[in-house]
């Protein structure tokens, strides 16, 4: 989900939030693809060349999600030194790319977008700074934001807006990701190994940047936290401590141990977009360019247990290895799909025993530095954004062919 500018030594941090990939590119292993099979009913295939490109619609394009009817994509807008300057929402028909709607975020950087019932919430991370001395900090707050489903295509703001307050020093806040357990809403930091609390059914910030349970050390410390959820468990997976870290949402306590996803110590594995599947947890890997898997019920053995009696538990390869810089994770149709930020492909894997295998790809422009991708809910329209390239490209799964490609020009 969090495109990196660097895979290399442990002693290199990552870069989060704001930094483009580097130009380079590499070709990926072609798969001839074939189309999916059609469904009972729904529109016809398109025919002929997609609409003429739309000036003006992206920014750079980060989060998507399909929310009802629609498709809204979040886009941040940066200055020539990539500094973070404003935020915003774009509103899609994802059947014809048609713009429905514009909506300014309250604060820079829409990093996340989760569908909870009848509202779309937003993740702003704000605004980001990074230079050789400090590393990245928070210049300030950030925010979650709430629409109603059916307002988005006319809202001019969104329905509410929570702040969740920087530090002083800028080493904490930059909210970044988000999962619901029930009502509660509980949100990751970019920069900091904590989790604020948010109740989505009053819109109270119920644990920030004062009181957000730590992991990992009781002390503040550098993290770029993902997160997911199954049951009452939260799962946290840290690109910096290359752990994934459990809190228990009836305690709201971190659980004194943690699972280590590195075999290699002087290599950074980069574990990223947690995704519950079925019994298992899958986590991508990105210093290693693989997606692993840990049983949930391992999982629960691991936050039972006291600090003296961590238990030792499986992290199986189940992609090895994948594209170049797996970026993101989801699931459909029994299929893992990865998104490759350098091999600009969003690859289909089917599950062939011990391993997952390719099974179709679709492929994007050269240099267009995916970022995230989302599936409507039947299934048949597949959103990615283009981080580098300003654009979204929507494919329809039953026809194997891009609907539309929206971009700057």
């Amino acid at each position: 989900m969090f495109p990196s500018s660097h895979l290399a030594h442990r002693r290199l941090i990552r870069l989060p939030l704001v930094l483009a990939l580097a130009a380079c590119q590499a070709e990926s292993d072609a798969v001839e693809p074939g189309p999916l099979d059609a469904p009972d009913a729904g529109p016809a295939c398109p025919s002929g060349s997609p609409p003429a490109p739309i000036s003006g619609v992206f920014a750079f394009p980060q989060a998507v999600v399909f929310a009802g009817a629609h498709l809204v994509v979040g886009s941040v807008d940066l200055d020539e030194n990539y500094a973070s300057r404003s935020g915003f929402l774009t509103v899609l028909d994802p059947s014809t790319g048609a713009v429905l709607n514009r909506i300014v975020t309250s604060q820079p950087n829409p990093q996340r977008l989760v569908v909870h019932g009848d509202r779309l919430f937003v993740v702003n991370t704000g605004r980001t700074e990074y230079s050789p001395d400090t590393g990245v900090t928070a210049k300030s707050r950030g925010s979650i934001d709430v629409i109603p489903l059916d307002a988005l295509a006319s809202a001019p703001r969104p329905h509410r807006s929570d702040e969740i307050a920087a530090s002083a020093d800028g080493t904490s806040g930059a909210p970044i990701d988000l999962v619901f357990v029930g009502e509660r809403a509980y949100i990751s930091s970019g920069l900091s190994n904590q989790i604020f609390i948010y109740n989505a059914a009053n819109g109270t910030l119920e644990r920030g940047i004062e009181d957000g349970p730590r992991f990992g050390s009781a002390e503040p410390a550098l993290a770029l936290g993902a997160v997911a959820a199954a049951g009452t468990l939260v799962y946290v997976a840290d690109y910096n401590s290359d752990a994934i870290h459990l809190f228990d949402t009836t305690t709201e306590t971190f659980s004194p141990c943690a699972v280590s996803v590195d075999d290699d110590p002087m290599m950074l594995a980069g574990p990223s977009s947690p995704l519950v599947e079925g019994d298992d947890l899958y986590v991508v890997l990105q210093g290693f360019q693989k997606v692993v898997k840990i049983s949930r019920a391992d999982l629960e053995l691991v936050a039972a247990a006291p600090a003296d009696a961590c238990p030792s538990v499986a992290v199986t390869d189940v992609i090895s290895p994948t594209g170049g810089i797996p970026n993101d994770l989801d699931a459909l149709d029994d299929q893992l799909f990865v998104v490759h930020s350098m091999d600009n492909t969003v690859v289909a894997y089917e599950n062939d025993g011990d391993l997952w295998t390719k099974s179709h790809q679709f492929d994007l422009p050269l240099g267009a530095n995916p970022w995230h991708a989302a599936f409507s809910a039947d299934g048949r329209y597949l959103a990615v954004t283009e981080w580098k390239n300003h654009a979204v490209s929507i494919f329809d799964r039953t026809c194997d062919d891009a609907v539309v490609r929206l971009t700057v020009q």
